[in-house]
């Protein structure tokens, strides 16, 4: 599903779909304590922490992740 596909969505300020999606998130998991990562989750992660700490150059930066971030809400 895109927001294409919700017009009323599409149609929302930017942090208007920060705040749907903060909403959303709250009313579907309010139990963090009880979502366990599966294994194949915990190998990945450890794999990509491996690679950033061999080369962080690629990672972004919290300002380019907020423009990349802006670039896809709107």
């Amino acid at each position: 599903m895109s927001p294409v596909d919700l017009p009323q969505v599409q149609s929302l300020s930017i942090p208007q779909k920060l705040e749907l999606v903060d909403e959303i998130w709250k009313s579907d998991f309010t139990d963090f304590a009880g979502m366990e990562a599966t294994q194949e989750e915990k190998d990945t992660l450890d794999v990509r922490w491996s690679q950033f700490l061999q080369n962080p150059f690629p990672a972004l930066t919290i300002n380019l992740f907020e423009q990349e971030l802006i670039a896809i809400c709107t």
